[in-house]
């Protein structure tokens, strides 16, 4: 089990977004109308609108910790991005979020990192290429 993000909910996603990347700094990892994630000094900061998410602490688990908290009869559901995930109230009634990302889509994130990377590097080569000739 390793630490994933926290969760606060906002008002307006854009808006917060730009304010704590203007506070903290940091790089968008993702972002629509309706859920944003930053990341900034190693922490993932996940924004939520308060109709669909509680606030709260995330921590990604592996196969076996999915299976035990699906034996003690927790449901898992699906999110857009593949990753599978479930709520508990903790005991002062925080929510604590378990997120599970099925192995193909662990091996599709990093085929997508080694690609990203690969393709900046074409473009850094290009625009070089440019200046010289």
């Amino acid at each position: 089990m390793k630490f994933d993000h926290i969760a606060i909910n906002v008002e307006n996603i854009d808006k917060s977004i730009k304010w704590y990347l203007g506070e903290l700094g940091g790089d968008i990892k993702y972002q629509d109308e309706s859920w944003g994630l930053i990341s900034s000094g190693g922490v993932n900061i996940a924004f939520t609108l308060k109709s669909q998410h509680p606030p709260h602490i995330c921590f990604e688990i592996d196969a076996s910790q999915k299976n035990r908290l699906e034996l003690n009869g927790h449901k898992f559901k699906k999110h857009r991005d593949g990753s599978l995930s479930t709520y508990l109230k903790d005991v002062d009634n925080n929510y604590v979020e378990y997120l599970f990302w099925p192995r193909s889509k662990k091996i599709g994130n990093g085929l997508k990192k080694l690609f990203n990377t690969q393709l900046e590097s074409i473009k850094e080569k290009t625009k070089l290429a440019k200046k010289l000739f």
